[in-house]
């Protein structure tokens, strides 16, 4: 778990001390707690929680790397062996994001930060790799950033 997603969403961090404004947004920090008491808390009990910033290796294939701007502790998973990949998560919710890496998304935290991680990340895995994992609708069409060939989500 990233450090700054531990903190953020921790008891005590912003996410505890938001005051929502309507009735689904208390729901959604209801939800957030929930989680984190249910999903989070037994197992830094356990002591199997790693909290990492920046970069963590997680094997000699496998590295996550932060990808601020978007939301707290938002990460980016790279596979360094065999077909290279990186799992972008919800770093892009648009394909037009493939082309426009600067235009935000409404959950953007910080829009500048999020928008170089976008450019750096897909500026990095259209150098290393044809595999991209994200959170965009299926089926979806876009250019490859660098390649400018058609890909298709699969």
């Amino acid at each position: 778990m990233s450090a700054p997603e531990y903190r953020f969403f921790h008891p005590d961090g912003p996410a505890a001390k938001s005051v929502p404004r309507t009735e689904h947004e208390q729901k959604r920090l209801d939800g957030s707690r929930f989680v984190f008491e249910d999903s989070v808390i037994p197992v830094e009990v356990a002591g199997q929680i790693v909290q990492w910033s920046q970069d963590y290796r997680v094997s000699d294939a496998l590295r996550l790397r932060a990808a601020e701007g978007h939301t707290p502790g938002s990460s980016v998973l790279w596979l360094d062996a065999g077909p290279q990949a990186v799992f972008a998560g919800d770093l892009t919710h648009s394909p037009i994001q493939l082309r426009r890496p600067a235009d935000a998304c409404a959950f953007d935290l910080n829009p500048i930060a999020a928008a170089a991680t976008r450019k750096r990340v897909l500026t990095e895995a259209a150098r290393r790799s044809r595999r991209h994992s994200r959170a965009l609708p299926w089926p979806w069409r876009g250019d490859h950033p660098r390649q400018r060939r058609s890909i298709r989500h699969r």
